[in-house]
């Protein structure tokens, strides 16, 4: 198990190449975690740090994909006009 020093230095070594990318790149590592069940300390550190790039991105987040304090991966989400937004169905 992770230290909670090693599990900080792995967020933001995360944050610091994903907020180097392009939303548009961003949303495409955001959908490929839609319906991935599978769950690890690793995997949580990774998506908080995702969250947090997009955060950062100054885009506009959909609050039924972006919740206060979670984030939803039930449906993709695409870009549209500065907006991310969940894909409807």
């Amino acid at each position: 198990m992770k230290s909670h020093n090693q599990t900080i230095q792995s967020y933001f070594k995360y944050l610091h190449r994903l907020q180097g990318k392009p939303v548009t790149e961003l949303i495409e590592i955001f959908n490929n975690e839609v319906g991935n069940r599978g769950w690890t300390s690793s995997r949580g550190v990774f998506l908080e740090a995702l969250r947090r790039a997009f955060e950062l991105s100054n885009y506009y987040l959909d609050p039924e994909v972006f919740k206060t304090n979670a984030t939803s991966y039930a449906r993709k989400i695409y870009l549209s006009n500065n907006k991310v937004l969940a894909v409807r169905s």
